[in-house]
C-alpha cells in the first residue's frame, strides 16, 4: 500500500524498457513498441491497494495499448490526460484535449498515441476492490471521452488531488481514498452506458446496482428483508431473487457476506480499535454477539478477537520494517538501542564442521584510504566502479581531500604522499586526467579533459551489498575529523582554505598575468590556522 516512486534513471539502460513495461502493466496498459528510454526519462508515482491502483505517468512520446489480466473486472480503465496531444485510435482517430476523462475497456482494439509527451493519471480498479459487493455488472464496450463537466469534472478533480497527495497519505487514509475512487468509477461507468431499447441487460444491471446500494445503506437494520427491498424498488420478490441469480448469488447470502466483510474491515482498522467487538457486530445487524463470533469464524477461520489481535501484530511489525529493506529481520524483531547499528548475518572464511564457512553477526569496520585510483574529481557518474563494498550495518572510515589544498601546498599537500600524488599536475602530465563533468576532449577554451564546472574531490563510490535500485539508504555520519598536516614542519596541525581562495586553479598555471596579485593575496588569507 505504500507510496512507490519510479524513475527510469534507477535502472541500467538495458533494463529500463522492461521496468517501464511493468509500471504500465499495473494499470492495464502496455507499450505498442519498445519505448525509447535510453535518451529520455520516465517517472511514475504509484500506489495500490487490493483491487485499486492509481498512477501518475510522465514520459516521452509513445504509443499504448490495452493489457488484460485474467482477474481484471469489466470496469473500464480511467485515464486523465494532463497535456494536449493524446490521440485515441479505435474506429478512426480522435484527439483528446487535456483535462478530459478517457474511459477505456479492459480489452478491445483501441490504441493511444501521445504525440509530444506522456502526461496522464491512470486509475485501474478490479473486482477485488469491492470485497464481494456487486457493482451491477455494467461494462463498457467502446472507449469514451468525457469533458470535465458535472460528475466527470468532480471525478477528474478527485483523481488530480489524490495523485498529488499519494506520498503524504497514511495507509489507512489511502485505503479510504482508494475505496472512494472505486465507488466514483462505478457511478461514472453507469453514466456512460446507455439503457438498452428493449429494457434488457442494462436495465437489469441498473436495478441491481440500486438494490446493492440500498443494502449498503441499511446493513445495520436487522429487519432488512427481501420483501422490504423489493417494495422499495417497485418489483416483486421473485424478480428480486432472479436478479441475484443472474449474478450467481442469492439475497440472504449476499446480505450476510456484506455484513461480514464490513465488520472484517472495521476490526482490521486501527482507528476502530476503541470500539468493542459487540459494538461492531451491532453496527452491521448482528444482534447476538455469540452468533456473530461463530459466523465470523466460519467465514474467516478465526474469531473476531483472534483476528483483531493478529492484525494488530501485523501492523506493528510492518511499522517497524517500513523503509528499512536492508535491516536484517532478526534485528528488526528487537528494538535497537540508540547508536547501535545492527548488521546482517554474513558468511566469512573459517573452520566449521561443514568445512569452509561460519556465520558472523557482528558488524565490521572498513577503512577507505585516499589514493589516486580511489578518487574522482568534479563529477558523479553511476558507471564508476565501487572502491569498497560493505554490508548493511557495517561502519567505514573514509578519507577525503579538499580541492583547495593547492591554495597552500606547503601546509596541505607537502609530506602527504597520497595528496602529492593526487595533486600532481605539471606541464608533462597529471595523475588524474579527468577533472569535471564535461567532455574529455579539450574545447576552444582550453580547460582540458573534463572541463565541466565540478571541482570537488570525491572518494569512492561505496557499494552496499544486496541494495537494489529504488532502495532508500539510511546513512549515519558518526564523526568528522579534519585531515592533519603531514609536513614535518607543521606536524599534527590542521590547516584549511579561506573563502577568498582562487578556486580550482594551481598558481603556477594561471591563465592571465593580472591574476597574480590576486592569487598572492588569496594565498596569504588561506594560511590561517
Amino acid at each position: 500500500m505504500g507510496f512507490r516512486p519510479f524513475t527510469s534513471e534507477s535502472y541500467p539502460e538495458h533494463d529500463r524498457p522492461e521496468a517501464w513495461r511493468d509500471v504500465l502493466n499495473t494499470v492495464g496498459l502496455q507499450p505498442l513498441t519498445i519505448p525509447s528510454l535510453y535518451t529520455g526519462h520516465a517517472t511514475a508515482s504509484h500506489r495500490s491497494i487490493k483491487g485499486v491502483t492509481l498512477v501518475k505517468l510522465t514520459a516521452g512520446s509513445q504509443g499504448l495499448a490495452p493489457f488484460r489480466r485474467e482477474h481484471d473486472a469489466p470496469l473500464p480503465l480511467i485515464l486523465l490526460s494532463t497535456e494536449d496531444g493524446l490521440v485515441l485510435r479505435n474506429k478512426g482517430h480522435q484527439i483528446i484535449p487535456a483535462g478530459h476523462l478517457l474511459a477505456l475497456p479492459s480489452d478491445g482494439q483501441w490504441t493511444l498515441q501521445f504525440q509530444r509527451d506522456l502526461r496522464a493519471i491512470s486509475l485501474h480498479v478490479t473486482a477485488d476492490a469491492f470485497h464481494g459487493r456487486k457493482t451491477g455488472g455494467v461494462s463498457l464496450i467502446e472507449p469514451r471521452a468525457v469533458g470535465p463537466q458535472g460528475f466527470a469534472g468532480l471525478f477528474a478533480r478527485a483523481l488530480s488531488s489524490a495523485v498529488q497527495s499519494l506520498s503524504e497519505l497514511s495507509d489507512i487514509e489511502w485505503e479510504t481514498v482508494a475505496q472512494a475512487l472505486a465507488d466514483m468509477l462505478c457511478t461514472f461507468t453507469r453514466q456512460l452506458v446507455a439503457p438498452a431499447r428493449d429494457g434488457g441487460s442494462s436495465t437489469r444491471a441498473a436495478a441491481m446496482n440500486r438494490i446493492c446500494q440500498m443494502i449498503e445503506r441499511e446493513l445495520a437494520d436487522p429487519e432488512l428483508t427481501p420483501a422490504r427491498v423489493a417494495q422499495n424498488e417497485g418489483i416483486s420478490e421473485r424478480y428480486l431473487q432472479k436478479l441475484f441469480e443472474g449474478v450467481g448469488d442469492n439475497f440472504s447470502h449476499y446480505l450476510r457476506e456484506r455484513r461480514l466483510q464490513r465488520a472484517w474491515a472495521d476490526l482490521a482498522n486501527p482507528l476502530e480499535v476503541h470500539y468493542t467487538i459487540s459494538e461492531i457486530a451491532y453496527r452491521y445487524g448482528f444482534g447476538d454477539s455469540a452468533h456473530f463470533s461463530r459466523t465470523f469464524r466460519a467465514r474467516f477461520g478465526a474469531s473476531p478477537r483472534e483476528f483483531r489481535q493478529q492484525n494488530a501484530e501485523q501492523i506493528a511489525l510492518s511499522a517497524t520494517t517500513a523503509g528499512h529493506r536492508g535491516w536484517p529481520q532478526d534485528a528488526l524483531a528487537q528494538p535497537r538501542q540508540p547508536g547501535i547499528i545492527a548488521a546482517p548475518a554474513k558468511f566469512v572464511p573459517g573452520s566449521t564442521a561443514s568445512g569452509e564457512y561460519h556465520v558472523a553477526t557482528e558488524p565490521s569496520h572498513h577503512h577507505l584510504a585516499i589514493q589516486a585510483d580511489r578518487v574522482h574529481w568534479g563529477f558523479f557518474n553511476r558507471s564508476l566502479q565501487p572502491q569498497a563494498e560493505i554490508h548493511s550495518g557495517d561502519t567505514i572510515t573514509v578519507e577525503t581531500l579538499t580541492q583547495h589544498a593547492s591554495d597552500d601546498a606547503e601546509r596541505m599537500i607537502a609530506g602527504d604522499p597520497a595528496a602529492e600524488d593526487i595533486f600532481h599536475w605539471t606541464g608533462h602530465g597529471k595523475t588524474i586526467d579527468r577533472r569535471g563533468a564535461g567532455p574529455m576532449d579539450a574545447s576552444v577554451f582550453g580547460r582540458g579533459a573534463g572541463e565541466g564546472f565540478g571541482v570537488h574531490i570525491c572518494t569512492g563510490p561505496i557499494a552496499i551489498k544486496d541494495a537494489q535500485p529504488g532502495d532508500v539508504l539510511e546513512v549515519h555520519i558518526l564523526d568528522i575529523a579534519p585531515r592533519r598536516c603531514r609536513n614535518p614542519r607543521y606536524e599534527g596541525r590542521v590547516f584549511g582554505s579561506g573563502v577568498s581562495a582562487w578556486w580550482g586553479y594551481h598558481y603556477d598555471e594561471l591563465l592571465a598575468e593580472q591574476s597574480h596579485a590576486r592569487s598572492s593575496r588569496s594565498t596569504k588569507s588561506s594560511t590561517t590556522t
